[in-house]
């Protein structure tokens, strides 16, 4: 795995780790949608490259266009 993709996933989970200490919990589908939105919004702010990010996650393949700030309709 890339170093810069690694650094991403850490990046990620430390984000939930810092919801959890603002008392943001995700016990729904919503609430975890929500939470893992408002992360990828996080990594954003902070320069981190989404479409890199969902291209190192299989799994996360649609990340990019959920979260690309340039698509009005996203």
């Amino acid at each position: 795995m890339p170093d810069r993709i690694f650094e991403q996933i850490v990046a990620h989970e430390l984000l939930h780790v810092a919801q959890y200490a603002e008392g943001v919990g995700a016990r729904t589908p919503e609430e975890l949608a929500g939470a893992e939105c408002d992360v990828h919004l996080r990594l954003l702010d902070h320069d981190y490259d989404i479409e890199e990010y969902a291209e190192g996650c299989e799994d996360n393949s649609s990340l990019a266009a959920r979260f690309d700030r340039s698509d009005p309709s996203a």
